[in-house]
């Protein structure tokens, strides 16, 4: 039976440390005391205001920072610097339940601790419905690409169009439609990969720009010529920051924050798609082709997909909403036995979606509290029998057994099971049906599609960009709007 490869024991994180004293702890360069030293009585004064610093933030900075001008930017982020960032579940121990995920918060975002794979277009092909100019869209996920190679050893795709067809035509004789874009992986360890994110944060750091994390932006106020932030930092002390122009590129961490400003600058919206899902995990051994065709394998049947391949991987819950939530990472220097994937039914846009989503968290909540819930294959489809031995190893120790079909109502639960059939029937023999288990859920819902312009402004001076419009995801899409946002406002401070 397959067993989880463990990590080193050379592991240079402290988790319990981490989670209880980095905050009061860590040592400050002399722009951090200088930032610390700053009272809520002497507001700092900049011209643009940058809120999250995951691949969206960062695109903005870089290309205001390649700009020949001399305004000011001022960067806030929830989370930790590269170096800080940590998720206990990832080394073997329970989610410390944050209220800054170190998964989605901090310098880098998710693009950190992730599956380590950065897909083109067509993926987040929403960009160009947003600015309306492929080539715009194109030139930037091209940048987006180069940066991310300029600090990190990034495999290119080499499967053929050969190769791609016969995979295209292998599952659509079985119902699935494969959508094929070309995925580039890192292939660093996970230790160099954030030794590379920490180049970067002090790449961007200048005289130009002030990072400012583990500090979360409270509310946002407007006057006639400015918007003032109301910032608290980790210590509980209140600061602000006056500026010109505010971006915004907080993605889900930020979802309360936008919300709020939604409702205050009566910024147009229409409700978002809603996901819902599970994860596979299963022995690498089962499926080992199952990067050939496509190295982030997706594969569309009706509202479901498959989605962040994890071959040789572990599960990644986030802490989000009081719920922990189900997404994959891969050290590929340090590789588990096991495969996981997701696969999730896509709501359309609808105003219902509020129920639905509020229905499957609360019943989350009150079957585990909010833990990731576990159930084998067997027993999921309703074909559990007793004298079948089903495998007990996982890549995490963070979860809880339980009935996972009553998590969702009961019209999806069923659709996403027939899917989950369908899938497994496919690509894995019956005869190691039972090495395969379930997780949830699965469960994404941005809450809002922000109608933002072609420079990805929802009010005058206000721009909403990656993830947190609503519209699409990915870290060279994130980053690429960045890009083409920073473009506009350069051009019109200059």
């Amino acid at each position: 039976m397959a067993q989880k490869l463990r990590r080193k024991e050379t592991t240079v994180y402290n988790i319990e440390a981490i989670a209880s004293t980095y905050f009061l702890e860590k040592e400050l360069s002399k722009k951090d005391i200088r930032s610390e030293m700053r009272t809520s009585m002497t507001p700092q004064q900049t011209d643009v205001a940058i809120v999250g610093l995951g691949p969206a933030g960062i695109g903005v900075v870089h290309r205001l920072l390649e700009q020949d001008t001399d305004f000011d930017i001022a960067c806030f982020d929830l989370g930790p610097r590269p170096e800080e960032k940590n998720c206990a579940v990832l080394n073997d121990a329970g989610c410390i339940r944050r209220t800054g995920c170190h998964i989605l918060t901090g310098f880098g975002g998710s693009s950190l601790l992730s599956g380590g794979k950065l897909s083109t277009l067509p993926a987040g092909d929403s960009l160009i419905d947003i600015t309306e100019d492929t080539n715009d869209v194109e030139r930037t996920i091209t940048e987006a690409l180069a940066f991310f190679n300029d600090y990190l050893a990034i495999a290119e795709p080499t499967i053929s169009p050969e190769e791609i067809e016969a995979h295209r035509l292998r599952f659509e004789d079985n119902g699935f439609d494969l959508n094929y874009y070309d995925a580039h992986v890192m292939i660093e360890s996970e230790e160099k990969i954030r030794q590379a994110y920490c180049e970067m944060c002090k790449d961007l750091e200048s005289a130009r720009t002030s990072f400012h994390f583990n500090t979360k932006v409270v509310r946002i106020e407007e006057t006639e010529d400015h918007f003032t932030l109301y910032t608290t930092n980790s210590r509980g002390e209140e600061e602000k920051c006056v500026c010109n122009n505010i971006i915004l590129g907080v993605g889900l961490s930020g979802d309360v924050l936008l919300e709020n400003l939604q409702r205050q600058f009566d910024i147009q919206t229409k409700p978002s798609k809603l996901e819902m899902g599970v994860r596979l995990e299963f022995p690498r051994d089962v499926f080992p082709e199952i990067d050939q065709g496509h190295k982030d394998l997706k594969l569309h049947r009706g509202n479901c997909r498959t989605f962040c391949v994890c071959k040789g991987g572990q599960l990644a819950p986030y802490f989000h909403d009081s719920m922990s939530l189900l997404d994959g990472h891969v050290d590929r220097t340090n590789l588990t036995d096991f495969t996981n994937l997701g696969l999730r039914l896509r709501l359309p846009s609808s105003k219902d979606n509020d129920r639905i989503y509020s229905v499957i968290r609360e019943n989350y909540l009150e079957a585990t509290s909010g833990i990731p819930i576990r159930e084998s294959y067997t027993s999921y489809v309703g074909n559990a029998n007793k004298d079948i031995m089903t495998r007990d190893e996982s890549s995490i120790n963070y979860w809880k057994p339980g009935d996972i079909n009553n998590l969702f109502p009961e019209k999806y639960a069923e659709e996403l099971r027939q899917n989950v059939i369908k899938f497994v029937d496919e690509v894995i023999p019956e005869k190691r049906h039972s090495e395969v288990n379930v997780y949830a859920p699965g469960l994404y819902y941005p809450g809002f599609e922000f109608e933002v312009n072609r420079n990805f402004e929802v009010s005058d001076s206000m721009y909403i960009i990656g993830e947190g419009t609503g519209q699409f995801r990915g870290i060279l899409q994130a980053f690429s709007s960045g890009l083409l946002c920073a473009e506009s406002i350069a051009e019109k401070l200059q």
